[in-house]
């Protein structure tokens, strides 16, 4: 993991928010799906916010988006409940804030805030022109 540890280090050296660039401290939201890939990520994040105690990031928080509604009979239910309840525990192991957020309120049509956070999500990328999101993340900051 010190290999990897580097790289991250490297690439969160590497990133500039439109925050910083207006003279502030961005917040960083890092994705839980539950998984090994995920949890490391998590790892990654801790190590960096302890080494640089938070001198770069104003906030760090977990999300994780809740798909129990797509579970219709109840043994399924209960075992995404137990999923859950973990994903719950794990991130009651670092010093971030959590957001758990439904699936039903990601497709929320309502949400005016929705454009702005995709944008937000998609501009670090906007130094990279070879990128394969380049034409869709122009549309979204248009």
């Amino acid at each position: 993991m010190a290999s990897a540890g580097s790289k991250f280090r490297t690439a969160i050296g590497k990133l500039r928010t439109p925050v910083e660039d207006a003279g502030g401290k961005a917040s960083i939201l890092l994705a839980y799906s539950g998984g090994a890939a995920s949890r490391v990520l998590l790892e990654l994040a801790n190590d960096y916010n302890m080494a640089n105690r938070s001198q770069r990031f104003a906030a760090y928080t977990i999300c994780h988006v809740d798909e129990s509604a797509l579970f219709g009979d109840e043994q399924r239910k209960a075992a995404a409940s137990s999923f859950l309840q973990g994903v719950r525990d794990v991130a009651a192991a670092f010093p971030f804030a959590f957001e758990e957020v439904p699936l039903e309120s990601v497709f929320a049509a309502d949400d005016d805030d929705a454009a702005t956070t995709t944008t937000l999500l998609m501009t670090p990328m906007r130094h990279d022109p070879s990128s394969i999101f380049a034409e869709s993340r122009s549309a979204i900051v248009s």
